[in-house]
């Protein structure tokens, strides 16, 4: 049996538009559980979730660590140097009653657990004994090959999905256009001969087909995460100029010129830094015209 589920079975089963939220959470670090029945369908869903973050630097749970203080140490590891890829946590089901145990509620950050409704422990019990330690998880069920999103804390109203919809849109346009590429090649070598059961079985790509889904979408995400690198490095020295009494802003328009990205507002970017690396650059931010038209004039002298 595989270990995790492809992104085109994760989308038939949480469906598009929750498959979006999920995307969020996952980037903002929102502690995931996943309640099941089967243990080994709902460790596959985990480690299927932990996959859609590759920019992260992934730790299993009563394997790389046990104790609250291993985890504490590799939170102040990664908050005290940027250049340290962020964790995301995997806790199999037989590891989720020992953390739930051993870990505090503000050390989930980035964690994604798996809970098996085993033991007769009905649903209620269990999202009750989660939300008793878990502040504010987003708890997802599994439920006949389906999965929803069964309750949470945290506030999906107001927020944008686009850049979550884009990306999963162009991992699945781009893979489409890349097997039709690839079938329209050996189209032209095969096409003086008639169809048969075997050019047919040769012409299909079903176990390609993932891979290369898979290798755009972890491409698409190092361009966001490499841009929002920059702008780190940009903000960080407004920010710090700021401190030291500048009265300085730069505008969006310049800040996503700089850093060559265009496909995201800067509000989500803001957001993904702040979840990030914990830090809120909303105030290095200017709107207006005379910011725009600084920007503008500095430009065109640099």
């Amino acid at each position: 049996m595989e270990s995790s589920y492809s992104m085109k079975n994760l989308i038939e089963m949480i469906g598009k538009e929750n498959f979006s939220k999920v995307l969020r959470a996952l980037f903002n670090r929102i502690p995931l559980v996943i309640i099941g029945d089967e243990s080994i369908q709902v460790d596959k869903i985990v480690n299927s979730l932990i996959q859609l973050m590759p920019h992260r630097n992934e730790l299993i749970y009563w394997n790389d660590f046990i104790e609250e203080n291993e985890i504490v140490q590799l939170y102040q590891t990664e908050e005290s140097d940027f250049n340290v890829p962020r964790l995301i946590v995997r806790s199999p089901t037989n590891a989720t009653p020992h953390a739930l145990r051993k870990i505090s509620s503000k050390h989930f950050n980035g964690w994604v657990l798996g809970f098996s409704l085993k033991n007769k422990i009905i649903l209620r019990e269990a999202i009750n004994q989660i939300n008793q330690v878990i502040e504010t998880p987003v708890i997802l069920y599994l439920n006949n090959d389906k999965i929803e999103i069964l309750e949470s804390n945290y506030k999906w109203n107001g927020k944008n999905y686009d850049f979550e919809k884009n990306l999963i849109q162009k991992a699945i346009v781009e893979t489409e256009i890349a097997l039709e590429k690839m079938k329209r090649v050996l189209q032209k070598k095969i096409k003086a001969h008639k169809s048969s059961g075997i050019i047919e079985a040769v012409m299909t790509f079903d176990t390609e087909e993932e891979k290369i889904r898979q290798n755009i979408y972890k491409q698409k995400i190092d361009e966001f995460v490499q841009a929002a690198n920059r702008a780190l490095a940009i903000l960080s020295r407004i920010e710090l100029l700021q401190e030291l009494g500048f009265n300085i802003q730069i505008s969006d328009k310049t800040l996503f010129k700089t850093i060559d990205y265009q496909e995201v507002g800067h509000k989500r970017l803001l957001e993904f830094l702040l979840y990030e690396y914990g830090i809120d650059f909303s105030k290095c931010i200017g709107t207006g015209l005379k910011i725009d038209i600084g920007d503008r004039i500095e430009s065109k002298w640099g």
